[in-house]
């Protein structure tokens, strides 16, 4: 079912709808399960590191993964969930302590409406346009702890449906890149924490939003 090389995952062969990523894994490989339509839900190890590019994309019955506690840091490649559709939530474990999410790796996942980014996190990079047209998103959740988020160009491109974000007490530095929040027509304020020190914000279309500061 699985070709592993080392601790890489680099193909899938089955048709199975509900996957555990075997421990030990660090690394799956670009396209592996890309357009898998029997997929519904994965469980991913502790162990891993980086999902590559495409992995997961076009998977149009993927509806729930999920990152089992004990996972450090990961990297979420470009496209890597990109157009699945029935996806609805996407959370990760209190463990986690970084994470870079890439170029376009949860775009056009239409049925996505909450994203928890976990207590026990301390740095978020979030990619251009990587939640691109997401637009039953309404949530977003930054837990407690986080100290540094980026989030780039085009990144909530078109979440129709988000209304308000919050940015939990321990922030201290903040960067956002042009257009990020553009076409999310519902999204009326932005709230930051008093700890927050640095914050990096070029002119971008924000008129409709009003930002705090808690």
């Amino acid at each position: 079912m699985f070709d592993v090389q080392g601790s890489i995952l680099c193909r899938y062969q089955g048709e199975e709808s509900k996957l555990v990523i075997p421990e030990g894994i660090t690394e799956i490989c670009n396209l592996t399960f890309g357009s898998c339509k029997s997929l519904i839900s994965v469980i991913f190890p502790k162990s891993l590191k980086k999902i590559g590019e495409m992995a997961f994309a076009n998977c149009a019955s993927l509806k729930s993964i999920i990152f089992s506690e004990g996972l450090d840091e990961v990297e979420i490649g470009e496209h890597a969930f990109c157009g699945c559709r029935n996806l609805t939530s996407v959370a990760f474990p209190k463990s986690l302590t970084k994470i870079k999410i890439d170029k376009l790796s949860f775009a056009n996942c239409a049925s996505l409406e909450c994203i928890t980014f976990s207590e026990g996190l301390d740095e978020v990079k979030i990619g251009e346009s990587a939640f691109l047209d997401c637009e039953d998103l309404k949530t977003i959740v930054f837990s407690e702890g986080l100290s540094k988020i980026e989030i780039g160009e085009l990144a909530f491109f078109g979440c129709c449906n988000l209304k308000n974000i919050a940015f939990s007490e321990g922030l201290t530095e903040f960067e956002i890149a042009q257009k990020a929040f553009d076409a999310c027509k519902n999204l009326t304020s932005i709230t930051f924490p008093k700890s927050l020190t640095k914050i990096k914000m070029p002119r971008f279309s924000l008129e409709s939003i009003t930002m705090f500061l808690s």
